[in-house]
């Protein structure tokens, strides 16, 4: 059995250059470590970490790129829990 795609191209394709899985991944890492430590920090202040959670999920879900690389913006696409990034159903607010 084979582990599920976590990066995929704006075509759909898994991305295959070791490089950039290795770079995508060491990214990852960080990300998630930085958002451990600011949700420790919302816990140890008194916050409700399933809320500090959702507004950190929100922020992330805003994000759009400084630049314009493909014909598919990030509010076209939505990311499931392995980390896939597929293109959207959702109509833009």
């Amino acid at each position: 059995m084979t582990a599920p795609v976590r990066w995929i191209d704006k075509d759909g394709q898994a991305l295959s250059c070791k490089d950039k899985l290795a770079t995508l991944e060491d990214n990852l890492e960080e990300l998630l470590e930085v958002a451990l430590e600011a949700l420790e920090d919302a816990a140890v202040m008194g916050v409700d970490t399933d809320a500090a959670r959702r507004i950190f999920v929100d922020e992330i879900a805003s994000l759009k790129p400084r630049f314009a690389s493909s014909n598919m913006t990030t509010s076209d696409q939505t990311s499931d829990s392995a980390g896939t990034v597929a293109p959207s159903n959702q109509s833009e607010s």
